[in-house]
């Protein structure tokens, strides 16, 4: 069977109401104290015009500290003609708290948060904590309830031509989905009426010896977690490229493992481990946030870190090859990393259709390729017989 290889950006997702880029930066790039929650086990997420009543002491100086530490890089660290981008920011946090010297400027910021709050929390400290919290906050801007059961074409009409080309393709092609999009729409989708074959994600939890935790009442109960097992033996197969906020890392020792996190579950995540001959269950003792890639550069690096980034990026790399055709949607081209591989894999192969499905036609670089093939409309609107006809020749 002969393989379709499909590309997924956020403009896949945003007919199903998740932000693009840009809203994403208006929201992240504008936190105010006020508007965010960070509880005392560093649980943070924005507030949707609720009151908090612990806004006068929990969590205080972890919700200042974001509020003026995006003031300050915006203020004094970006040129006056850019505007804030999250990804290129979480580079600056990152590098900041990897350095062991900061700025004269910067060295001032800390000095006069930590005298106005009366705080003896370490530079390095207030950053680890902000990290964890802007992770969250990334979070909660892709996290959905999906309150309808079917996702058939007739019930999701915006959708309706994208489910039927799943349909009309899975006839004669194995399909391999690589998404930028760390939120569940995609997933979502999978469990539609007209896939009679839910995607294959590379994890798996029968063996699994990971578990999270469900509180009912006054009981709490343990959940078998899937991990990665990088297995991907579905006619229909899903990588998520820049991770996904369902998932997580768990640390044992020097080895870590990705985990696959659960609807309804506390964030906690367990392991089961015999420990002087009985069974318990041990936790790393970390605060937990999804396993998720942001930054310009950061992301790039992590490419080649751990066992979920390099594992996926092989499949990707290998799909692109051995792919009759690849359907973007959705993507902007403004992954630098990601432009490296599809230039070194697929762009250079003339006789390779390359369908580009989007509301705007691709930056002039990429349409200099003679196979890429711009399919206008969106993920809503465009005509899959484009794509069809030309697979048919």
């Amino acid at each position: 069977m002969e393989n379709i290889s499909f590309l997924l950006g956020s403009g896949f997702s945003k007919p199903a109401g998740y932000p693009l880029l840009s809203e994403m930066n208006e929201r992240l790039g504008n936190i105010k104290a006020d508007q965010i929650l960070v509880d005392g086990a560093m649980t943070a997420f924005f507030l949707k015009g609720e009151n908090d009543p612990n806004a006068k002491w929990m969590g205080l100086d972890q919700r200042l500290f974001a509020q003026e530490f995006v003031s300050f890089y915006k203020n004094k660290i970006l040129p006056d003609s850019e505007s804030f981008n999250y990804e290129m920011f979480y580079d600056f946090l990152r590098e900041l708290s990897d350095s062991k010297e900061f700025s004269t400027e910067l060295k001032h910021f800390f000095q006069e948060f930590k005298r106005r709050r009366k705080t003896r929390t370490s530079e390095h400290d207030l950053l680890l904590h902000f990290d964890l919290i802007f992770m969250q906050l990334i979070e909660g801007q892709l996290w959905k309830d999906f309150e309808v059961a079917s996702v058939s074409k007739s019930c999701n009409p915006k959708y309706r031509e994208f489910l039927t080309l799943i349909e009309e393709l899975i006839e004669g092609y194995r399909i391999h989905f690589h998404s930028l999009n760390h939120d569940l729409y995609f997933e979502h989708l999978g469990r539609s009426d007209q896939l009679p074959i839910v995607p294959d994600d590379g994890f798996d939890e029968l063996g699994s010896s990971y578990y999270g935790q469900v509180t009912h009442e006054f009981e709490q109960y343990h959940v078998r977690l899937p991990r990665f097992t990088n297995k991907y033996e579905s006619q229909i197969c899903l990588y998520k490229l820049h991770g996904s906020i369902d998932n997580y890392w768990f640390r044992w020792g020097r080895f870590t493992e990705t985990i696959k996190s659960k609807r309804g579950l506390d964030t906690q995540i367990l392991k089961e481990e015999n420990v002087d001959g009985k069974l318990a269950y041990i936790g790393d003792g970390l605060y937990y946030h999804p396993d998720i890639l942001a930054g310009t550069t950061q992301k790039i690096e992590r490419y080649t870190h751990g066992n979920y980034y390099p594992a996926v990026f092989k499949h990707f790399e290998s799909n692109l090859k051995y792919s009759i055709a690849l359907i973007i949607i959705g993507y902007g081209f403004g992954d630098e990393g990601i432009n490296e591989l599809l230039d070194k894999n697929i762009l250079n192969r003339e006789s390779i259709p390359v369908f580009v499905v989007d509301v705007k036609s691709p930056p002039e670089y990429f349409m200099k390729y003679e196979n890429i093939c711009f399919v206008a409309g969106g993920v809503s609107n465009f005509d899959r017989k484009q794509i069809l006809s030309k697979l048919a020749n």
